[in-house]
């Protein structure tokens, strides 16, 4: 399993990312946010064809993420 978290700390948000296997051992990444401090937030999940779909659509995320200044921090 890996995992990342951005943070927004103007804007208090947080942006996570886990890349996992499900029970069928096929790979997953779950996008996680919401507001830090705050119990409302969301997840989706998306199914990918393999651990290389899944580092794919990481690395577009990290990118966005930065991009929208949020900061990468130790998990």
């Amino acid at each position: 399993m890996l995992s990342f978290r951005w943070v927004h700390k103007e804007k208090h948000r947080y942006y996570r990312i886990i890349i996992s296997k499900d029970l069928l051992g096929d790979w997953v990444v779950t996008r996680i946010w919401g507001g830090i401090n705050q119990k409302s937030g969301r997840a989706i999940h998306f199914p990918c064809a393999s651990f290389e779909d899944a580092e794919r659509f990481l690395n577009k995320i990290k990118k966005t993420r930065k991009q929208r200044g949020y900061e990468l921090c130790e998990t």
